[in-house]
C-alpha cells in the first residue's frame, strides 16, 4: 500500500518514482501503405516515437490522434488502442505484419520503401499501487519536436536488443527517465500553448 497516500504526492517526478517502471517490449516498426495493429494492456504503459511519416494513435474515449515525424506519445495506462496508417485500412484490405529480425517488424503492404518508421514500447511497473498511481497523471502526452525523447526510445532499443556490460542496470534506469522527460516536456509545450492563446 501506498503509505503516504496520493494527496502527499507533490510531483509527476514521485509518481514515476513510485511506479517504478521497467521496460518490457521495445520495437523498431516500419509501415508502408494501409495498416492496423491495436490490443488491450490493462495498466500498462504505452510509448511510441515517431522517425519517419505519420501515424494515427486511437485511445478508447479519446479523439483519433495524429502523430508527425519527431513527435513522441505517451499513454500511462492503456485499456483499447491502435495504432494505424493515416488511411485507415478497408474491411476487405489484407496487410501482413511481419518480424524482420529480433526487435525489428513491417506492417502493411510489402515491396516499396517504408511510408513510416517508428519506435514503440511499452513498460511495465514494479509497483503494485500502480493503478492508483497512474490515475494522477494525464491520460496522454504528446510532445513534438523534442530529440531528446527520441534519443531516449532509441536507447531503450538498443539496449533491450545487445548484451552489454551493466545493460540490466541502464535498462532499470531508463524508462523512469523517459516517462519523467515526456511529462516535463509535455508539461511545457502545455504551458506555451496556454500562453499563446491568451
Amino acid at each position: 500500500m501506498i503509505r503516504d497516500g496520493p494527496k502527499n504526492v507533490r510531483s509527476p517526478a514521485e509518481v514515476v518514482a513510485l511506479l517504478k517502471p521497467l521496460p518490457s517490449v521495445s520495437k523498431l516498426v516500419s509501415g508502408r501503405g494501409r495498416w492496423m495493429v491495436g490490443g488491450s494492456r490493462i495498466g500498462k504503459p504505452f510509448y511510441c516515437g515517431v522517425i519517419e511519416g505519420h501515424i494515427r494513435i486511437n485511445v478508447r474515449g479519446r479523439l483519433p490522434q495524429v502523430i508527425n515525424p519527431g513527435d513522441f506519445v505517451l499513454v500511462p495506462a492503456i485499456v483499447d488502442f491502435s495504432t494505424s496508417s493515416l488511411e485507415l485500412p478497408g474491411v476487405s484490405d489484407s496487410y501482413h505484419r511481419v518480424k524482420v529480425s529480433p526487435g525489428e517488424y513491417c506492417l502493411g503492404e510489402n515491396g516499396g520503401p517504408p511510408d513510416v518508421q517508428m519506435l514503440p514500447g511499452h513498460c511495465d511497473f514494479a509497483t503494485p499501487d500502480s493503478a492508483l498511481l497512474v490515475s494522477l497523471l494525464p491520460e496522454v502526452v504528446q510532445v513534438s519536436g523534442e530529440e531528446r525523447l527520441t534519443a531516449l526510445v532509441r536507447m531503450i532499443h538498443e539496449e533491450t536488443l545487445a548484451e552489454r556490460a551493466a545493460g540490466a542496470l541502464v535498462l532499470r534506469r531508463l524508462p523512469e527517465v523517459l516517462l519523467n522527460e515526456a511529462l516535463r516536456c509535455g508539461a511545457g509545450q502545455r504551458r506555451r500553448r496556454v500562453c499563446c492563446v491568451a
